[in-house]
Parts: structure tokens; sequence; C-alpha cells
């Protein structure tokens, strides 16, 4: 496909997929009664009619509120997010995309948005459900302007801080019809199904913008486990699966696949590089090759891969994108999913191996210095990947001021834990240093080592520098979260208690003992976060501490919250291999976000 440069923006030449019904005319398009829009894991679908009418009944309520221009949608569900963004573009309003629901965040970005649309019932504004409403055709609808509807996108934050990015729909636009003509015969009329949040440009658009402009139907619940997923592609059998790396690399490693599996039409995974014995393993368990997909928030999408051996690993740049390097070797993106002249300078270094193809080398952000000696942190990850005791782990660079060193936290492969189980830690982490010796000089060798069940991935499978380092706090407040599961409005998680934990020094004068007070802490604090708890703190119920919590205890902890008139109820429960150490209740009152 050729694109043509006019003045601001790129123009499509001639060719157009027939198939792509552009978003600004999505809701003016005739569809057939029964043309379903998604489907829930029950099998209950949702049809275009009914698609309408719920999108018509919330742009009413929206238009109602005359000083609210900017709107936060928060919905955890696909269907009512679709239905939320499509009430506030045709209210002439502009959706506002926060990186997640955490009270922290909500009130951090309050400054974005001037109300809130949301299925969440802990926050204020206007709340969305699947309450009846009454089918609507196309002609209740007026097109959108594609130069002047867009979304408001926040990025995940994985680098820096937040930052919020202006998208048209003529951006989407653009880069839905280079997918479909890429993809769209492969797909035919796959179910869409996915592990990964609309909340972000990725989720966006290959969960329910290029669904809901191909006509896919899409499922509209999460599916957040190796088993669950592979229950619903058997279910589904003619499906997609867009995926992350963390998801795809945790069905290969975790999850027994049957001989009768079912093969997803096609695999999408993006957010992280998936390692080459992942995929590989994807298409021995699976018998498909996962998609890779690169891009950003600002960019879009850049290039795509499959890591077949003759592909050598190569990424090919999308059709209508351009690259080049910068002077200190990172990627140059001109792009029509840019919707602006000029270019973006990207965080990747790479190499160009063709016209179509390139390499990437890891991130510019990530090369550091050790004491005049320079090195990638990329490099170092993927060496040390190589080593048999390993089967992924994570670099980070600590700066305490009057020293600088790399750390490093490891999942070990099956190998590793046989020896870590036998020989203890010390034997395990020189290992890896004699490994890593091989290759770099001795002072840029990580010192410090810590050995997890798997990486700290945040709700965006984003490993964030502040969640590494806090592993190597030099007297840690915090857990040492080994694995962590959320279904609903539970919680599962595994932690060990660090041996250098500052809440146990002193506590008792002879012995090393976990206060109770931190333990109802930790208790909350992990509520919040995880289980998106608000409110205020109004009382415990029930508490009970029946055995003594040590240094290097492993511990199986467990939160149920429920709802209550009055506001929220946290049961908690931490258990070991000794039984019961300690439970309760917690209650929340109703707060007000401010």
């Amino acid at each position: 496909m050729r694109f043509a440069r006019r003045a601001s923006y790129w123009r499509l030449d001639e060719a157009v997929n027939k198939a792509i019904i552009p978003l600004c005319k999505l809701l003016v398009v005739e569809r057939p009664d029964d043309f379903p829009v998604c489907v829930d894991t029950n099998g209950k679908r949702f049809t275009w009619p009914a698609f309408l009418g719920d999108v018509e009944r919330y742009r009413h309520l929206l238009l109602e509120e005359d000083n609210a221009k900017r709107w936060a949608i928060c919905c955890r569900d696909s269907y009512r997010f679709s239905v939320a963004l499509f009430a506030t573009l045709h209210a002439g309003r502009t959706p506002v995309l926060l990186p997640n629901f955490q009270q922290g965040t909500v009130k951090l970005l309050r400054g974005a948005y001037d109300a809130i649309i949301s299925d969440e019932p802990r926050l204020s504004g206007v709340h969305i459900d699947d309450g009846e409403a009454s089918p609507r055709s196309p002609r209740d609808f007026q097109a959108l302007d594609p130069n002047l509807a867009g979304i408001t996108i926040f990025t995940s934050g994985s680098t820096s801080q937040p930052k919020n990015v202006d998208k048209r729909l003529q951006q989407f636009e653009a880069e839905i019809l280079d997918l479909e003509n890429l993809w769209g015969q492969e797909l035919g009329d796959a179910t869409v199904l996915s592990s990964v949040s609309h909340q972000h440009i990725y989720g966006l658009l290959f969960r329910l913008l290029w669904p809901l402009s191909a006509g896919r139907c899409f499922l509209r619940n999460d599916l957040a486990y190796p088993e669950e997923t592979l229950g619903a592609i058997r279910k589904h059998r003619n499906c997609v699966f867009v995926s992350s790396p963390a998801l795809l690399k945790r069905m290969s490693r975790e999850t027994h696949i049957p001989e009768h599996r079912h093969t997803p039409v096609m695999i999408f995974s993006s957010g992280g590089l998936l390692p080459v014995e992942a995929a590989q393993r994807c298409h021995a368990d699976l018998g498909t090759w996962p998609t890779e997909v690169l891009g950003s928030t600002e960019t879009g999408g850049i290039g795509w891969r499959r890591q077949q051996p003759e592909n050598k690993g190569y990424w090919t740049r999308f059709s209508c994108v351009r690259l080049n390097l910068s002077e200190s070797g990172q990627l140059v993106v001109q792009s029509p999913y840019l919707g602006q002249e000029g270019s973006f300078v990207t965080g990747d270094r790479a190499r160009l191996v063709d016209d179509r193809h390139f390499t990437l080398l890891g991130r510019a952000d990530r090369v550091v210095k050790i004491e005049e000696k320079r090195v990638s942190l990329p490099e170092l990850e993927n060496r040390l990947n190589q080593c048999e005791l390993v089967d992924t782990n994570a670099m980070v660079y600590i700066d305490n001021k009057t020293r600088q060193s790399i750390a490093c936290v490891v999942v070990l492969s099956t190998a590793g834990k046989k020896i870590l189980d036998v020989h203890g830690k010390p034997p395990v982490a020189e290992q890896l240093r004699t490994h890593l010796k091989r290759y770099f000089d001795l002072i840029v060798v990580p010192r410090r080592f810590r050995f997890v069940d798997e990486l700290p991935y945040n709700a965006q499978e984003k490993l964030v520098s502040s969640d590494l380092k806090a592993l190597f706090e030099e007297s840690p407040t915090e857990p040492l979260v080994e694995s962590i599961s959320r279904d609903g409005h539970s919680l599962a998680a595994t932690l060990r208690i660090p041996a250098d934990l500052l809440y146990l020094r002193g506590h008792f004068p002879v012995a090393a003992v976990l206060p109770g007070v931190v333990q109802v802490d930790w208790a909350i604090r992990l509520g919040r976060k995880f289980l998106d708890l608000s409110g205020y703190f109004m009382k415990m119920e029930n508490i009970k501490f029946k055995k003594v919590i040590r240094p290097d205890d492993l511990l199986q902890l467990s939160l149920a919250a429920t709802m209550t008139q009055e506001g929220y109820k946290l049961y908690f429960e931490f258990r070991s291999e000794k039984g019961m150490h300690s439970c309760g209740r917690i209650f929340f009152g109703h707060g007000h976000e401010s």
C-alpha cells in the first residue's frame, strides 16, 4: 500500500480495504440485527442494535453534564468500555484513558479530566452497567470528523511518570486499515480473546477498535491466567489471542497443553520482547508462532516479527512506516500513525538490515556506566538467559550516590531451582557470576541477586525500575512478593519475609518476629493496590495472631473484599506450612475522590 504526504498528514491512495468501516462512520453503517459485537464467558452475545442502544443511552447522560468536556473512562469490562468510548465521542466529548484505576493514579491525574464514567462502584461519576436499553439503528447517529474527534491516552509510566498523548481518529483508522490489509484474510471471522488492558494503545487497537471496524466478535472478559486462556481457546476454537509476553511465558512454562488442543488462528504479543525460547514453546504447544508487534503510545505500530528460525529474529516495518537512525543509533519513526509532520525518536537502539527489516539492540535508556565501563542491561540479560540455570531475568541499575552497581532479579529454571533447594543461594549466585564473567568485565557483573518465582510485572505487564530496586533495599519494609494472582475481588499472594526486614529489628529483644501491626498494614496496602479498595479505615474485627512469623518464612496471603452499605470489608489470612499465622476483618468507609 502506498501513502502520499499532503500538508501535515498522510493520505491513503486508492487501495482501500472494503471490509473495514472507519471509526468515524462506525455507528452510521447498517449491520444485520443479529450481528454479534461481543460475547461473554457464558456465551451470551451482544448484538449491533443493542450496542447502538447502549451507546445512545449513555450519550444522553453525558450531554446532560454541560461542564464536563473530558471524561476519564475507567471500565474493566470491554463491552462497557466500548459503549462508554463511543458515547463520549458521539457526545462531542474527549475520552481520557488513565494508565490504571488505582486510587493514587486517579488522584494524581485529576487535572487531566473533568468527570469519570466507570463500571467501578468506588469511583464517583456516571456509572455504566448492562441495564436494558432500547435497540437503536444507525439513523440515530451522525458520522464524526476524524480530524477533530480523538482520544487522550496515557503512557504506562514504565520508564518515567505517565504522560498524555492525544490521538485523532484518523490516526487509529490508518493503523487499523494497515493491520487488516496485512492480517485480515488470515484472521477471517475469528473471535478476539485478550489478556491485555484496553486502557493502553495495544489493547485498545487489537482488542476493540480493530475488531469493531472489521466486524469481528470480541470476548468482553479478561483472560488473566494460563488455564483460563486455554479453556477459552478450546471453547471458541476459531479465535485469535491478543496477549502480553508475560502470560505467554507463563503458559509455555507452567501449563500442561493437552494433545487434543485447539490452535488459535493467530497469537499477538506486545508490550515487551518475547524470548525466543518462549516463542518456540508456544509454537510447539499451541501450533502457532506468536506475532510480536513493536510500537508505543506515541508512534503506534512500528513493525512486527515471528521468531521462526528462517527469520533470524528480524523485525519487518509496517508498510507505511519509514525508519532511520539518530546519531546515537536510536530508531527514528515517520508514520501516518503519528498524526503530525515530522518524526519521532524512540528509546530503542537498532540496526537497519535493509529497507524493510531491522533488529533491536536494547533500550537507549538502559545503557549504564559503572566506574567508566559502559554496559547494556539488555545485553547482560540476554547473556544470562543463555545460562542453563536461568529461565528469565531482569537487570536493574542502582545508584546509591556513593557507589553505582547492577543487581539482578532471576527466575530460575528447573535445574537452577534444584541447586537452590539443595545448596542454597550463594552457589547459584556464584555460577551466574561465573557465566557472565566469560563475556563482561568483572566490574559490571551483578553483585547481588534475588531469586523469585515471577518477575514483578505491573498491571500493564511492564517491569518498572522502582519495583525491581525495591527488592534490593538495604533495609526493606515490604515482603518479597514471589507470586500474585487476582480473581475478581480476591487475591492470592506468595510472600517471603526478608531476613533484613526493617520491622524485624527490636520488636522482641531475643527473637526476630514480624509485628502483628505490620501484617495488618500489608494486608491493607496490598488490598488497596491490587483490589483497588478505597475509602477510609473504620475498624478491625476478629483479629487473631496464632503463630509467629520469622525471617525467611514463606507465607500464603489470601485477601477477599466485599461491599457493604457502609463501605468495604476486607478479609485477610496469612498461612504457611506451619499453619495459620493471622487472620481478621478490616472495614473501610466510603470515601470521595478529590
